[in-house]
């Protein structure tokens, strides 16, 4: 009876489980029209569904990271000092 049980119990403890995320990052370099990078730009990545606006800056690479966004379909601005909105 004993080796019944834990062998019931192994089975029940050793099924594979898989977590599911709904929830993206976003990451990119933004560079100038010669292929400089943009320090201190400011990036707004907007959910189309329900406008909510996650904004980030970009480090002294260029580089933006913006985690945790709702997934769907976004738009992506980027705006500096001295450029336009892109």
């Amino acid at each position: 009876m004993k080796r019944l049980l834990l062998l019931a119990a192994l089975v029940l403890f050793s099924i594979p489980v898989q977590a599911q995320v709904d929830r993206a990052t976003l990451t990119g370099t933004v560079k100038d029209q010669q292929g400089a990078v943009i320090s201190g730009a400011t990036i707004a990545v907007t959910h189309t569904g329900t406008n909510v606006t996650t904004r980030v800056r970009t480090t002294s690479e260029g580089v933006y990271l913006a985690p945790n966004l709702i997934s769907g379909t976004h738009t992506v601005a980027a705006e500096a000092q001295g450029f336009g909105t892109q």
